[in-house]
């Protein structure tokens, strides 16, 4: 059953991918760019890939060629690019070290991600931005994936008119170069270094600041498994039916729900968000559908029935952590 999983989960994210690459080629896909700081930015990424990282014993270091980087660019379209090559460093890198590095002057911003993974053949360099190509092909593919995330994240690269280029040695490791266009007047500039005093107090706030939310779902050990992704980052209570989280939430104010939809008993998961959402003070909150079922049509279906989310088991813990994130930044 757990290989079924993992093929279905496989699978998912291929068309997930595909769809991606469908929608940018048919130009529903728009560039928008505003500014940002591009260190605080990179390093919500690594904070995802760092858990999955440390349990290979690797570690991830970040190096700013300049403090508080402002840029003006697409921040969605820039993480989605970070996160696959973060992606990719991690899944391709069995021990050592992955360094993330950025350089900017005043016409564009660079950025490296280098890795001491199992590199790629020079016959393979050509060809790794290709769908379906890996640098694994002829290394017994041990290393899985879809063979798109290269291809995307080029696209996604030249979409706000950038560069993307590969340095790799077989079994020493690979380091991709990013080079983007900075629209900006003034172009790369910095934010004022913050004391530590300061930084220090920020931080204590925040560790008060915990987002609250609310769990619902009826198999304890489904149920475990969130709270332990969660314990660090979030504050989360936990209950196993509709009748439950309804009274809960007529109680307390949570930040955001995560419902399972196929409970058992009386309520549903979909009617239990339904219920929820007509509560005082839930209308606008967001319902993030936990569920096994990833058929086509049943993301829409329960978008459409009281969820603005939605995450397929299995997943990881990475892949709910980059959904809350998105949904709370």
């Amino acid at each position: 059953m757990g290989e079924i999983y993992k093929s279905g989960k496989k699978l998912n994210e291929t068309l997930d991918t595909i769809l991606d690459i469908s929608k940018i080629e048919a130009e529903k896909v728009n560039v928008v760019y505003e500014r940002f700081n591009l260190g605080e930015t990179i390093k919500e990424s690594i904070v995802l890939y760092k858990v999955l990282a440390e349990e290979k014993g690797i570690e991830i270091k970040y190096t700013a060629g300049t403090n508080g980087l402002l840029v003006e660019l697409d921040k969605k379209i820039l993480s989605k690019i970070i996160n696959n090559l973060l992606s990719n460093a991690v899944k391709y890198t069995s021990e050592g070290e992955i360094t993330v590095s950025t350089y900017c002057n005043n016409a564009e911003v660079k950025i490296e991600i280098e890795d001491t993974g199992v590199g790629i053949p020079e016959d393979k360099l050509k060809t790794v931005f290709e769908p379906f190509r890996q640098a694994s092909e002829g290394y017994n593919r041990r290393f899985g994936g879809t063979g798109l995330g290269l291809t995307i994240t080029k696209i996604l690269v030249e979409m706000m008119n950038g560069r993307i280029h590969l340095e790799s040695q077989f079994g020493k490791g690979s380091k991709i170069t990013i080079e983007l266009p900075v629209y900006s007047s003034g172009s790369c500039d910095t934010l004022p270094v913050i004391n530590e005093v300061q930084k220090k107090m920020e931080q204590r706030i925040r560790s008060f600041e915990k987002i609250s939310l609310l769990l619902v779902e009826d198999d304890d050990v489904n149920a475990k498994i969130i709270l332990r992704f969660l314990e660090e980052e979030y504050n989360t209570e936990w209950v196993s039916s509709g009748s439950e989280a309804i009274a809960l939430a007529s109680g307390k104010n949570y930040n955001g729900i995560l419902m399972d939809i196929s409970l058992k008993g009386e309520l549903d998961g979909l009617t239990t968000a339904e219920r929820i959402k007509k509560i005082q003070g839930y209308e606008a909150s967001p319902v993030i559908a936990v569920t096994a079922h990833a058929m086509v049509g049943d993301k829409e279906k329960f978008l459409n029935g009281g969820c603005t989310h939605y995450i397929s088991k299995p997943f990881s813990r990475n892949d709910l952590l980059f959904l809350l994130k998105n949904i709370f930044s």
